[in-house]
Parts: structure tokens; sequence; C-alpha cells
């Protein structure tokens, strides 16, 4: 189970949903609103003001963020069949408010 944290320490901490033991916990950027996990990719989508969206992975036993997409002051977003669906609010040098769309990478299955 994934918990995000929004503002004075703003984290992802993660519990067994079973023991509700923490597991593990991640610093991110503040202002988180969404969370959405992807079961096939095993990765976990986060909407923050500070840094739009976040992609955290499982690296080798630890939970890491593994990519990070620009703009700023982004919250809600929305994750359906494999594609993030990002409200993104009048930014500098754009006509307007956006929605931004980005589709799941596939994961390599190494042996």
């Amino acid at each position: 189970m994934f918990v995000g944290c929004p503002k004075k320490k703003p984290m992802v901490v993660v519990f067994d949903a079973i023991s509700g033991k923490k597991i593990a916990s991640l610093v991110i950027p503040a202002g988180i609103d969404d969370l959405h996990f992807d079961t096939k990719s095993g990765r976990l989508y986060a909407s923050c003001s500070e840094s739009a969206l976040i992609v955290i992975e499982k690296v080798a036993g630890e939970y890491k963020i593994v990519e990070k997409k620009p703009p700023q002051d982004s919250r809600t977003c929305l994750w359906s069949e494999g594609v993030i669906y990002l409200a993104v609010p009048k930014q500098e040098g754009t006509e307007g408010p956006e929605i931004l769309i980005f589709k799941a990478k596939s994961v390599s299955t190494k042996p």
C-alpha cells in the first residue's frame, strides 16, 4: 500500500497491506495530489506541484525516483490503461491550461 504525504516532509510511504508494517519511505517533491500504481510495470506515478509528475520504481530492492516530468504547479492526474492524463494550469509562454498525456514505457525483462 502506498501513501502520499504532501506537506511538512513530502514523501511516499510503502506499507505491507497485510501486516501494516512500514516497508519503505521515499522523499518526493512537495505537493503530492495523486498516486497511481501500474501493476504491469510495478511503477508508481505521483503528481506533485513541485515537479509535475514523478515515476517511482523499485530498483535493486529500493524505491527510487526514476524520472521527473515538468512543468511545475500540476497536481491532478488520471491513470487509465497505461496512460497518464496530467492537468496543467496555464504556464508562462502558453495560451492556457493543458492536459498532458504520458504513455507508460514498457519494462524490459532481463533474465
